[in-house]
């Protein structure tokens, strides 16, 4: 989203308008953030792609010979001109230990803060993606066929998975207490399925940060939950499976042989769970509403 903003002005723009020149000027003003320069050009360049990909495929549809590629990538000239184009610095933001009580409280407090909207929905939304390490699409996506209370089981399907393929987690026993009050109280934007529904995280994180003067996003709490897994002693698969991490290319052991079942995954997310909750020292309970 940021990357399509940083590019905004050229929505308009045919693609073959947008030139080499053009492109190196937009990365010199972009590059002081070197995570938003890398996410614009890769926007830019996959566009260009895509575009070339189905003008060839019109051509070849239509019976026309097909030679050469569509235009040139006007991307292509930072792999000389700026070598370090795509070395974005990995993010590294995450709750500490120390900080995660302050942080469950605001949370907990932001029906308290916001106002207007869905602040008690925002709240269970925000605390479900730390106890189980979702992504923020993933989480908000999720349907209700796709949950299953009785046997304790949540599924993200191939559609709303980032590497498209779906994966399955059992429920630790905060989550299931956070769907039921969900299921007991839906709002006007999850009552056609979703469970959260929810498009717009930047008001409460604001808020929160207001409040505790942590900023964190739902990408930091997924990095948050795998942090303290691994310092819980998690096995790695576990910690992979969770986070629906695909073994490595030549991973024989992981890909065919080491399978990792959902008993295994089930205790080690509420190892993660009782160890997170433990940290919130005496956050009070989450504030009653009519509606959630």
């Amino acid at each position: 989203e940021r990357a399509m903003r940083a590019l905004g002005d050229w929505l308009d723009l045919p693609l073959a308008s947008i030139t080499r020149a053009m492109v190196l000027q937009r990365y010199d003003e972009l590059k002081a953030k070197p995570s938003l320069a890398m996410r614009a050009m890769q926007v830019l360049r996959a566009c260009h792609r895509l575009s070339t990909s189905l003008r060839i495929e019109e051509a070849e549809d239509a019976g026309l010979a097909v030679t050469l590629p569509y235009g040139v990538d006007p991307t292509t000239r930072l792999n000389k001109r700026r070598k370090g184009w795509a070395e974005a610095k990995v993010r590294t933001d995450k709750l500490e230990r120390a900080e995660i009580a302050p942080w469950l409280a605001a949370v907990r407090n932001l029906p308290n803060l916001q106002e207007g909207g869905c602040p008690e929905r925002n709240a269970l939304y925000l605390e479900t993606l730390l106890l189980t390490g979702l992504r923020r699409r993933e989480l908000s996506r999720l349907a209700w066929k796709h949950v299953d209370l009785k046997k304790g089981l949540l599924t993200i399907i191939a559609d709303h998975a980032k590497n498209k393929h779906a994966h399955t987690l059992p429920l630790t026993k905060r989550v299931r207490e956070i769907l039921e009050l969900r299921k007991a109280n839906p709002d006007d934007r999850t009552r056609g399925g979703l469970v959260f529904g929810v498009k717009e995280v930047y008001t409460p994180v604001k808020l929160i940060e207001r409040a505790c003067g942590l900023h964190i996003t739902p990408h930091a709490l997924r990095r948050t939950w795998a942090t303290r897994a691994a310092e819980l002693g998690v096995p790695l698969p576990v910690i992979q499976r969770v986070l629906n991490h695909l073994p490595a290319r030549g991973d024989v052991t992981s890909q065919h042989y080491a399978q990792v079942g959902l008993q295994a995954v089930a205790a080690g997310m509420q190892k993660v769970e009782d160890d997170l909750l433990q940290e919130r020292g005496k956050v009070v309970a989450f504030p009653k509403a009519d509606s959630a």
